[in-house]
């Protein structure tokens, strides 16, 4: 099961209250077979414990020592992850995927903030849906 985003988010306060350095992945691009679409989390800690998903399981790993990185720096980074499919001729492959993501530093005010502005915007769709759709009781 994957994880909200308000359940990455909490992680992220509880770790950031706790004194880890937390930092959140966020997929802004894809190309192919990507199985997370762009707007998908993982939230990353100092120690290297994650929650969330950018890719399905094949380019995690490699997020995480970057939000290591991202962590200890302060500066946030751009990057990659690409995923090899089918085998061609002469040895060359087609990759299935292609994702771009953004990782970014999270300091603990940052957190609080967008936890606020998700309920806020949560609250907003639910407002919209019930006007769009007055007669309605229930999704």
């Amino acid at each position: 099961m994957l994880a909200r985003d308000e359940d990455i988010l909490k992680a992220a306060e509880e770790w950031r209250k706790s004194g880890r350095g937390v930092a959140l992945a966020t997929v802004v691009e894809t190309w192919g077979s990507a199985p997370r679409p762009v707007g998908s989390n993982l939230v990353i800690d100092n120690e290297g414990n994650f929650l969330g998903s950018v890719s399905g399981g094949c380019v995690e790993g490699a997020v995480v020592t970057e939000a290591i990185d991202v962590i200890d720096s302060g500066k946030p980074n751009i990057g990659q992850g690409l995923r090899f499919g089918a085998a061609v001729a002469v040895m060359a492959t087609i990759p299935g995927y292609l994702i771009y993501y953004a990782v970014q530093p999270l300091p603990a005010a940052l957190v609080h903030k967008q936890m606020i502005l998700s309920t806020i915007a949560m609250l907003l769709l639910g407002m919209l849906l019930a006007w769009l759709n007055p007669g309605r009781k229930a999704l």
